[in-house]
């Protein structure tokens, strides 16, 4: 490859030694999380509302 070529492809970085996770993976999963999270929780709370709204105890 010669110097002046600028359309050769660049090599990619290696991955972090050790299994590490990048910056931007970690706060794609923290966000992947946190959605994951909230809506389960609205889930499952707003079941357990209907289920109580529907009997009549409430």
């Amino acid at each position: 490859m010669r110097p002046d070529d600028t359309n050769a492809e660049r090599p990619t970085p290696p991955r972090p030694a050790g299994g590490r996770q990048t910056q931007k993976e970690m706060e794609r999963g923290i966000i992947v999380w946190l959605l994951v999270f909230t809506f389960g929780t609205h889930l499952i709370g707003g079941g357990i509302w209907l289920y109580i709204h529907f009997s009549g105890r409430g």
